[in-house]
C-alpha cells in the first residue's frame, strides 16, 4: 500500500483521480486543492508530507490559462516551474515519488510524425516553455520521477472543450472550428488510471507519452460530441488562421505511445470510445 498525495485535486485529472480511486483500494489516497496546499510555498508542501507520511505526489497542480498566459508569465512560471521545483526538493529529501502531468504542448512542429518522449522540444508559447520548465526542475531535483505528456484533455468536470461544445452547440444553430489542427483527445479518467498503474509497475523512471489512441481535428472532434448526443448544429471548419489567439497552438500534435504502452502492458483505447464513456457520464450529472 502507498499513501499517495493529489495536489491540484479541483482539476479535471485530480476529480478523476477521486472518482477511481475505489478501483485501487490498496492504496490510501490524499487529495488536497490549491487551498490546502500552495505548491508555490516549499514550507507547506513539506509538512504535508511529515504529516500524512506520503510516499507518492501525483502532482496535478498547474497553470493552464494558455492565452492568459502570454500576458501573467509570472504567475504561470511561479506555479508550473518554481511549484514543481518545490515539490522536487521536498520529496527528494523525503525519498518521495512524483508523478507529473505535463503537455504536448512542448513538442510543436509539424513534421506529421507522432512524437517520441525522445523528440526534440520547441515550446513555441509562455505557457509551453513554463512546462517545460517544470519537467526540467522534477527531473534535476528528484530524478524518482515520472513525467506524463498529455493532449487535449477533458472530462465530465470543470471547463474543457467537451462541455463548452455542448453547451454552444445546444445555444447556437451554427458554430466555427477549427480543422487544421491535429491530435488526440485525451480522457482524464483514462489518464487518472494510467497514473495509478504507473505506481503498481517497475516501470524506469522518466517521460511517458499519454494520450487516447487515433486522431482527429478540433473539427471532427466536435462533429463526433455532436453526433453522440443527437445535437442539430451545423459545424463550419475555418483555419487557425482565421481564429487568431494570443498563443500558438500545435499545428499537429500527435504523440507516440508504445513506451507507455509496453511499461503498463495495456492498449490505449480510442478517442471515440473514451468521449461515449465522458457523455454518457455527463448526460447523468445534468
Amino acid at each position: 500500500m502507498a499513501n499517495i498525495l493529489i495536489t491540484g485535486a479541483n482539476g479535471q485529472v485530480g476529480k478523476s483521480i477521486h472518482s477511481i480511486q475505489s478501483l485501487f483500494n490498496h492504496h490510501r489516497f490524499h487529495f488536497a486543492t490549491k487551498k490546502e496546499l500552495d505548491i508555490t510555498n516549499f514550507q507547506s508542501i513539506s509538512d504535508h508530507l511529515d504529516y500524512n507520511q506520503i510516499d507518492w505526489i501525483i502532482n496535478c497542480a498547474a497553470y493552464t490559462a494558455v492565452d492568459k498566459a502570454e500576458e501573467e508569465e509570472k504567475e504561470a512560471y511561479l506555479i508550473n516551474e518554481t511549484g514543481v521545483i518545490n515539490i522536487g526538493k521536498a520529496s527528494l529529501e523525503k525519498q518521495i515519488g512524483v508523478i507529473h502531468i505535463s503537455t504536448d504542448y512542448v513538442y510543436h512542429s509539424n513534421f506529421g510524425i507522432p512524437f517520441k518522449e525522445t523528440s526534440i522540444t520547441n515550446p513555441q508559447s509562455v505557457y509551453a516553455s513554463s512546462k517545460l520548465a517544470g519537467e526540467l526542475a522534477i527531473l534535476r531535483y528528484n530524478p524518482k520521477s515520472f513525467i506524463l505528456r498529455t493532449s487535449w484533455v477533458y472530462s465530465e468536470y470543470g471547463h474543457n472543450f467537451v462541455k463548452t461544445m455542448l453547451r454552444l452547440g445546444e445555444a447556437r444553430e451554427t458554430i466555427r472550428v477549427v480543422c487544421d489542427q491535429i491530435g488526440a483527445p485525451t480522457y482524464a479518467k483514462d489518464l487518472a488510471m494510467a497514473t495509478i498503474q504507473l505506481i503498481d509497475t517497475q516501470a524506469e523512471y522518466g517521460i511517458y507519452n499519454f494520450a487516447n489512441s487515433g486522431t482527429t481535428s478540433w473539427y471532427n472532434f466536435t462533429n463526433a460530441i455532436f453526433a453522440h448526443v443527437g445535437i442539430d448544429c451545423m459545424v463550419i471548419p475555418i483555419r487557425t488562421d482565421e481564429y487568431p489567439t494570443a498563443a500558438l497552438r500545435p499545428p499537429y500534435s500527435i504523440m507516440n505511445l508504445s513506451k507507455i504502452q509496453n511499461a503498463l502492458q495495456i492498449e490505449i483505447r480510442g478517442w471515440e470510445d473514451a468521449l461515449k464513456e465522458c457523455l454518457s457520464r455527463v448526460g447523468q450529472m445534468v
